[in-house]
């Protein structure tokens, strides 16, 4: 029998998401992108890879969200 699974999309642009990180800045979006990663299994990044980096905002909410 197949596992039925739920798929979570965020989509950055579309949610105007500020990607400037600020150590003391831990603001409501932040905490509730940090509770839906603890919600999942498996993280997908589709994004644009230009000269061998991501995109600033992807970069900007991997700093906020992951890594802080």
């Amino acid at each position: 029998m197949a596992k039925k699974g739920h798929v979570d999309v965020l989509d950055l642009h579309a949610d105007h998401y500020n990607p400037v990180f600020a150590f003391d800045d831990t603001n409501n979006e932040t905490l509730e992108h940090r509770k839906r990663i603890d919600n999942c299994d498996s993280i997908i990044f589709i994004t644009p890879v230009w000269n061998f980096r991501m995109p600033a905002m992807m970069e900007g909410w991997i700093d906020k969200t992951i890594q802080a």
